[in-house]
């Protein structure tokens, strides 16, 4: 098969499965903490939700609703799947990041943390996996 060949097969049919996956589990999660949350704000970051051992609070269910669909609907376009897959990693380290050096801010805990590593490794597994027919020496 030619180079130009291997680059023709679809390469993000993967990847895109895995968003479709993990978006609609984030928005399912998303849309628990804003059904068992207390009815404040959502701009409040105060947890009054809790799921699956996560803290929710309004705005952190509403930001995993917002992700979950977006990332549910970017599997169905393969030009979106690279530029989906580094966005959600750059935004769910940060999420990461700021979590475990501030915890106490947003009230997160070891459970939420767990889910902003798991879908940061994910996002950067499925744009490694896009990316990787492009990487690749034409020496054999």
């Amino acid at each position: 098969m030619s180079r130009k060949a291997e680059l023709m097969v679809d390469h993000s049919r993967v990847p895109r499965l895995i968003f479709a996956v993990v978006g609609v589990l984030v928005a399912v999660i998303g849309v628990a903490g804003l059904v068992l949350g207390h009815g404040g704000s959502l701009g409040d970051t105060t947890p009054d939700a809790t799921f699956i051992g996560l803290q929710l609070s309004p705005l952190h269910s509403l930001l995993l609703v917002i992700f979950g669909v977006i990332g549910a609907l970017s599997s169905f376009v393969r030009r979106l799947t690279a530029p989906w897959a580094m966005l959600q990693f750059a935004v769910f380290s940060g999420f990461f990041a700021y979590g475990v050096a501030v915890p106490e801010s947003l009230g997160l805990n070891l459970a939420d943390h767990v889910l902003h590593l798991v879908v940061l490794t994910v996002s950067a597994t499925c744009a490694l996996l896009v990316a990787a027919p492009f990487m690749g020496s034409d020496r054999h």
